[in-house]
């Protein structure tokens, strides 16, 4: 798994693809998307929450994919909107957040803690 201290490079070299960057039809980084999905992710992490693998996908969003143990979510932001779908790989379950909502943060964050303290994943 990345650490914090990865969060920042890794958004900042997604924001430098420019558009078109595979096969001439993909979507940059939205512009000013660094500084606040940075603050976001680090401030998950500091929560307690793992630090994510991080991808641009073709419509310029921010997928973030974590892995626990055998299993794993993946989440796709939007930073223009501040929006995010999360499923889980298995796709049992699924949801949408409001990223500025912070109740809504803080029980997303719960969820993790308590997956991670599962006997299943801890041994993993």
């Amino acid at each position: 798994m990345p650490d914090a201290a990865s969060i920042r490079p890794r958004l900042a070299a997604l924001a430098a693809l420019t558009p078109g960057w595979v096969d001439g039809e993909c979507l940059p980084l939205a512009d000013g998307a660094v500084p606040w999905l940075a603050d976001w992710l680090e401030a998950r992490a500091a929560e307690g929450m793992p630090v994510p693998y991080l991808y641009l996908t073709v419509e310029g969003e921010l997928q973030a994919e974590w892995d626990i143990g055998r299993d794993g979510v993946e989440m796709t932001m939007d930073p223009t909107t501040r929006r995010a779908e999360w499923w889980d790989f298995d796709r049992d379950t699924s949801g949408a957040l409001d990223m500025q909502d912070a109740d809504a943060v803080a029980e997303w964050v719960a969820g993790w803690r308590a997956r991670l303290q599962r006997p299943e994943v801890a041994s993993a």
